[in-house]
C-alpha cells in the first residue's frame, strides 16, 4: 500500500472512532434528558462526558497526524434522537428502552473498534487508545446489562 492510501486508510478509521464518540456523547445526553431517574441521569451524563473526551483524544491524534476531522455526528445518530423520543414515549418502561438503546449503540461502537484494529500499519499509540477505549465501552455495555436487570426486576 501507497503511503498515501495508507493515511487515506488511517484518517478514514480514526474519523470514525471520532464520529462513533460524538453519536455516543450526543446519545447518552439524549438518554440523561429523557428519564427521570437522578441515578441514571448521572449515569448517561457521565458517560456522555467521558465520549466527550474520547473525541478529544481522537481529535489529537488527528491532529498530530496531520489528518483533518471530520464535523459532526453521524446521519443514523441525527435521525436516532426523534427515535429515541418516540421509543420511549411510547413505552411503559421508559428507563428500559432508553438503556436499550444505550447498548445497541455500545454494540455497534466496540463493532467499530475492532474493526479500527484491523487497520493496516496502526500506529501502537493509537492502537493503545483503542483497546483502552473499547475496554471501557466493554464495561459500560456490562454496566448497561446489570442496570437493565436490576429494572426489570423493579418493574415486576
Amino acid at each position: 500500500m501507497s503511503n498515501s492510501t495508507l493515511t487515506k486508510t488511517l484518517a478514514g478509521t480514526l474519523n470514525q472512532l471520532l464520529t462513533r464518540a460524538h453519536d455516543a456523547e450526543h446519545g447518552y445526553l439524549v438518554a440523561a434528558e429523557a428519564t427521570l431517574n437522578p441515578a441514571l441521569r448521572d449515569f448517561f451524563e457521565e458517560n456522555s462526558h467521558q465520549r466527550w473526551r474520547f473525541r478529544q483524544v481522537w481529535r489529537q491524534h488527528l491532529d498530530e497526524l496531520s489528518i483533518k476531522p471530520e464535523p459532526g455526528r453521524s446521519l443514523a445518530s441525527k435521525a436516532h434522537k426523534p427515535f429515541m423520543k418516540i421509543k420511549t414515549a411510547l413505552s411503559n418502561e421508559n428507563d428500559i428502552a432508553l438503556i436499550e438503546e444505550c447498548r445497541r449503540g455500545e454494540r455497534t461502537a466496540i463493532l467499530d473498534y475492532k474493526t479500527a484494529l484491523e487497520t493496516p500499519d496502526l500506529p501502537e499509540s493509537i492502537a493503545a487508545t483503542i483497546r483502552r477505549q473499547g475496554k471501557h465501552i466493554m464495561n459500560q455495555l456490562d454496566a448497561l446489562n446489570s442496570i437493565e436487570q436490576a429494572l426489570r426486576k423493579t418493574v415486576r
